[in-house]
């Protein structure tokens, strides 16, 4: 099986060309010479989506170990890794139908579903309420959520740190009004550092980074809700390939076991890709649970309240939507992940 790997930049400049060559999974994988089974002689393109800007490299780590040779070695695929800045970019692929597999944070993917983007969350890939931060100048005045009142807060609007961002406002009693909410999309490290935020809500590893070069400081790592890692698929793809879906699944959540247990090499080839240092992943190591791949009632509830937020702050062109629409975890099922 054969991994390349795709910049975001070229995903866009050739959006219009990709719907309808080779390279895009839904298009590739109409040949009458594949069948459903994904074991005929037409190779599959399975296009999927990682964030190197967020240290988020699940699908280049699995590939490169070998875990989705493994997995799918009995069907003819090749996986096409594109690199993306956020999941509000992934969801322009899924839009255009250019991907198939992503990892993305639930505000993006609640938007991405009520779109009709046609995917839906297939498996949970990890547990964690902490790995979304904030923090503010290291010479500021601010030194609790409180303190963000009149001041300027970087963050990416219509992403999961913006969602965290809200309830970062609203634990501390405060409105939107009462805060400056700026959208510095993938910049909000340099708008930190050149001083035109005076605080920024970020993931725990950049703002580690920020924190260990002394240009902020941790404000609060507690948003006070639950936010699982989510693994997305298209719909499509799923229905036509159900085995090759849920051997997938399989091997991705064998590629975040493989991880758990193997942190050394996993820091160093993030550190590698990336450029940030081993020291700053993990320090933010313990924040996320990498064993617990079953959704509980707690994650439910905080879809249920997501849902709330969405609607109340004008975020959801669906207002029927409801926390069941969002999943389909048949395959995560059949694969003996989720009960």
């Amino acid at each position: 099986m054969k991994r390349s790997i795709i910049k975001r930049g070229i995903l866009i400049l050739l959006s219009a060309v990709l719907a309808g060559v080779s390279l895009v999974g839904c298009s590739e994988n109409d040949s009458s010479s594949s069948d459903a089974s994904g074991t005929g002689s037409e190779k599959i393109t399975i296009n999927v989506a990682d964030s190197t800007v967020n240290q988020s490299v699940w699908f280049q780590y699995g590939i490169d170990k070998g875990i989705y040779d493994e997995y799918l070695s009995d069907y003819n695929v090749k996986i096409n890794v594109g690199d993306f800045e956020s999941g509000p970019a992934i969801n322009e692929s899924y839009a255009t139908e250019n991907m198939d597999f992503a990892t993305m944070g639930c505000l993006p993917v609640v938007s991405g579903i009520a779109n009709d983007y046609g995917y839906k969350i297939i498996a949970k890939t990890y547990e964690t309420s902490t790995s979304t931060v904030l923090i503010a100048a290291a010479d500021s005045d601010i030194v609790s959520p409180e303190d963000l009142k009149g001041k300027k807060l970087g963050t990416y609007i219509g992403g999961l740190y913006h969602y965290i961002a809200m309830q970062f406002i609203s634990k501390a009693g405060l409105s939107s009004d009462e805060v400056s909410i700026i959208n510095t999309s993938t910049e909000t490290a340099t708008s930190l550092r050149a001083g035109e935020i005076d605080a920024a809500v970020i993931g725990s590893v950049a703002a580690q980074e920020l924190i260990d070069e002394g240009t902020a400081k941790l404000i609060s790592n507690d948003p006070g809700v639950v936010t699982p890692g989510l693994l997305v698929g298209s719909e499509a793809f799923a229905e036509k390939y159900p085995e090759i879906t849920e051997k997938f699944i399989e091997a991705f959540i064998a590629t975040v076991t493989y991880v758990n247990e193997n942190k050394e090499d996993y820091l160093q080839y993030v550190s590698d890709i990336t450029g940030t240092s081993t020291e700053s992943i993990e320090k933010t190591w313990d924040e996320t649970d990498r064993t617990d791949f079953t959704f509980t009632d707690e994650d439910y509830e905080s879809f249920d309240e997501l849902l709330v937020f969405m609607r109340d702050n004008e975020l959801l062109t669906n207002d029927s939507l409801t926390t069941e629409d969002l999943f389909d975890l048949t395959y995560a099922k059949e694969a003996g992940i989720e009960k």
